[in-house]
Order: C-alpha cells, then sequence, then structure tokens
C-alpha cells in the first residue's frame, strides 16, 4: 500500500529503544529475589536467641532456698540427749506446738509462746529421773531451749548435764560456780549465770528461779552458729 505522496510510514514502537530498556528492567526485578532482612541482622537475631537459650538454660537454681527442718525430731533428740547424759530414760512423753499450746491455754504453755517466733517450732515434754522437762526447737532449728522444773535438788542434779548437751564448750567450773551462786543466794533467783561465763559459745540466756519443789531452771542456746 502506498502512502501519502511526500511522507514516510511512521516506524513501530518495537523499534525504539525505551521500549527495550522497560523490558529489561522487568525482566531484573523479576530474576533477583526479594528478602524482607539482611544477612547481618538475621545473625544478630540467631545470636540473640541462641544467647537467650544459654542464659535459661545456665541459671543455677536459687541459693535461698531453705530445707525442710523436722523440728519435732530435733526437739525429741534434745530430750532424748539429755536422758541419756544422765543414763536415765524419758518418760511419759509429749509432741506439743508451743504456739498452739499457748493460744489453746495447754498444759506446757508458757507467756513467750505468743511469740511470732513460735510459730515455727516444736516442743517435747517429759520426766527424767523426777523432773518435768520441756525442750523446743525454734527458729529453724537454729534455737533450742529446755525447761526443768520439780524438786530443787533434782533440777539442780539434772542442770549440769543440760548445760553440757546445749552448750559442750561450758566448762565444769563455770557450770559448778552457777549452781553454787544459786545455791548460796538467799533469794534463790539468778539470770545469766552461763551465758555470761568466760566459757560460754552457744548459751544465749539462763536462769534459775525458786526453791524446794517449785524450783525452775530455764536455758537457751543459738546451736545454729
Amino acid at each position: 500500500m502506498e502512502g501519502f505522496p511526500g511522507k514516510h510510514a511512521k516506524p513501530s514502537f518495537i523499534t525504539k529503544w525505551w521500549f527495550w530498556g522497560i523490558i529489561a528492567i522487568v525482566l531484573v526485578v523479576a530474576l533477583v529475589p526479594s528478602r524482607s532482612q539482611s544477612p547481618s541482622s538475621e545473625v544478630s537475631s540467631a545470636t540473640a536467641s541462641a544467647t537467650t537459650s544459654a542464659t535459661v538454660s545456665t541459671t543455677p537454681p536459687s541459693a535461698n532456698a531453705s530445707p525442710t527442718i523436722d523440728l519435732s525430731a530435733q526437739s525429741q533428740q534434745l530430750i532424748s540427749a539429755i536422758a541419756a547424759s544422765t543414763n536415765a530414760e524419758v518418760m511419759g512423753t509429749e509432741t506439743f506446738n508451743p504456739y498452739e499450746e499457748h493460744k489453746q491455754g495447754g498444759p506446757h504453755s508458757r507467756v513467750e509462746y505468743r511469740l511470732d517466733a513460735y510459730k515455727e517450732s516444736a516442743g517435747v515434754h517429759g520426766t527424767i529421773n523426777g523432773v518435768s522437762v520441756d525442750t523446743v526447737v525454734y527458729r529453724n532449728g537454729k534455737m533450742q531451749r529446755v525447761y526443768l522444773f520439780g524438786n530443787e535438788n533434782d533440777v539442780m542434779a539434772l542442770y549440769p548435764q543440760v548445760a553440757k548437751v546445749l552448750d559442750p564448750s561450758l566448762s565444769d567450773a563455770d557450770i559448778t560456780a552457777a549452781v553454787t551462786k544459786y545455791q548460796t543466794d538467799e533469794a534463790k533467783t539468778q539470770t545469766d549465770l552461763l551465758s555470761l561465763s568466760d566459757s560460754h559459745r552457744l548459751m544465749q540466756s539462763d536462769s534459775i528461779i525458786g526453791s524446794g519443789n517449785d524450783c525452775e531452771a530455764f536455758m537457751d542456746a543459738n546451736t545454729g552458729n
């Protein structure tokens, strides 16, 4: 087909350079894979994950976890040790909770048992050589106390053995001096004769009060140190 006189036919668009340029760009974009993360960010994420896992797996158990203490068994062992020190037997043993004993007004109740320190405690009552003996373990087993009640002569005969069981560091001389001071005191009231002695290590407080058939001796020791 002939064109109009004096005019050339218009070339096709596929011969234009920009057409092939667009095609090339489309092909490049299609062939290059798209990645949402750079290699460095992937490495950082993997490292952080590994660090977190290592931290969790190597964390040791809590060092503050307290072991379970059988206070009743300790209190029983204490009264048994006192009896063994005199080659005697414990008669008529009874176990009790000092804190609850005070709340209920039980036969082994004492005023001090009302304190929070005795909420977690255990006591054993028994008789050794005619002397009423109460042993109490409290403060997670670190504190031990003993009450002796009965005839003055019987209580003072058992007194040295109890002192040695609670605080083995006490010297015989200091224990004898405490007994003598009580026996020569007209008021029959002495406190801290052992806990202030030169040889004591564990004894925290002690007392001897009363006379005749109403004599009471008390000792409290920190055996947990």
